[in-house]
């Protein structure tokens, strides 16, 4: 059997970390990711901003810089009991939410769901170098 290598530097395998809700302790968590170099997602919910115990924008001010920031969500409902109207709502308007937000360069950030046919482009990131 052949492998094929499809990551950076040659690399056959690769470590995500994906943290949600735009919480406290990810300035924590973002300072040793930043001493170790290593990136993550971070998933948002754009609705929910600066209700505790998730920052509010100023807190974010350059916080996520290098790292990938994804929707997550306008009010953080559980999709499997939403109907797909409301799901996509729901991502539309995190994601026009986010796009507000002060940050350098955005990629776009797919995510694929079941529940929703094809891939729906979902986030947007201040990513640098990730």
């Amino acid at each position: 059997m052949k492998v094929y290598t499809c990551f950076p530097g040659g690399k056959a395998k690769a470590l995500t970390m994906s943290y949600d809700d735009g919480k406290l302790q990810d300035k924590r968590l973002i300072g040793i990711f930043n001493k170790y170099g290593i990136k993550a997602t971070f998933n948002l919910n754009y609705g929910q901003v600066g209700e505790r115990p998730r920052m509010t924008f100023e807190e974010m001010e350059g916080l996520y810089d290098g790292h990938e920031i994804a929707t997550h969500t306008m009010t953080h409902p559980t999709i499997e009991r939403c109907p797909l109207v409301e799901v996509a709502e729901e991502l539309l308007e995190d994601r026009k939410g986010l796009e507000k937000c002060p940050r350098g360069q955005r990629k776009e950030a797919g995510k694929e769901s079941p529940r929703i046919p094809g891939k729906l482009e979902t986030g947007c990131a201040g990513a640098q170098g990730a």
